[in-house]
């Protein structure tokens, strides 16, 4: 299936009708919205047409592999003399070392950097798998000897490399810092003064924690081990927790409790 099929846009489409189609695609194919397992390869194809679609070299690149005969073939059929793509390479700075190279971009989600990830991309005449290891990061570069495109000149040069950049896709749930997880929770006033046992629902499950007695609003508590994975190693970051209180509901029994805890902070009891 090529990338516009994917993203169910012609090959005329407009870069709004392009970015209109991803986001209305990305929306209901979303992990977070469906972790089905089906759902999840849906919404990384999804993610890989619309990183190479939106973006116009990358497009026109692409394009390109559709368009039909390279132009080796087609200067074949001209006589232009036996050494014209070695002429042709001394004029250009010696082009003939290699085939251009492919840069592309892989979309990963946290769930991906937890666990490791394949993608599939599609080069137009070949398709190539990757897999990506636990622990990777936004903006990490993977380089892939000869899997880029053939020389348009010379049929015996190598094939350019494949350059593949990692985009990790931001969670609508929690925020990423290097290897940490952060999450906010809301605590009522009294657990957060006399302690308690709290849960959130991190990426791989929930997981509950103990909240000290006499916290404050806006403290930050640090569950080691629970984080992303560290890249090439066994070990993982944090989940850092910010705590945050709640006031309402209220009833008139707790209310006139804080009045007493006023009253003898202010030593009138």
């Amino acid at each position: 299936m090529s990338h516009y099929n994917t993203l169910g846009v012609s090959d005329a489409a407009t870069q709004d009708e392009i970015k209109r189609a991803y986001r209305n695609l990305a929306k209901e194919f979303h992990p977070d919205k469906n972790p089905d397992a089906n759902t999840k390869v849906r919404f990384q194809q999804i993610q890989e047409a619309y990183s190479v679609l939106s973006d116009p070299n990358k497009k026109a690149t692409y394009d390109r592999t559709q368009s039909g005969p390279s132009l080796e073939d087609l200067l074949k059929n001209f006589n232009f003399g036996s050494n014209f793509a070695g002429d042709f390479d001394n004029i250009f700075g010696n082009r003939g070392n290699k085939g251009p190279d492919v840069k592309v971009s892989a979309q990963l989600s946290i769930y991906d950097v937890i666990y490791g990830a394949q993608r599939v991309f599609d080069m137009g005449y070949d398709k190539i798998n990757i897999n990506f290891p636990k622990g990777v990061k936004n903006g990490m570069i993977f380089k892939y000897p000869q899997r880029g495109q053939y020389h348009p000149m010379n049929s015996n040069a190598p094939r350019g490399d494949l350059i593949v950049t990692v985009t990790i896709i931001p969670s609508e749930q929690f925020i990423i810092q290097g290897n940490d997880i952060w999450f906010e929770t809301n605590v009522r006033f009294y657990d957060m003064i006399l302690g308690t046992t709290a849960e959130i629902t991190a990426p791989t499950g929930k997981i509950s924690f103990k909240i000290p007695p006499k916290s404050g609003p806006g403290k930050v508590l640090r569950i080691p081990g629970k984080g992303l994975p560290i890249y090439n190693t066994h070990e993982s970051g944090s989940i850092l927790v910010k705590l945050n209180t709640t006031f309402h509901g209220l009833n008139d029994a707790q209310i006139e409790l804080i009045h007493k805890i006023k009253e003898v902070e202010s030593g009138t009891v």
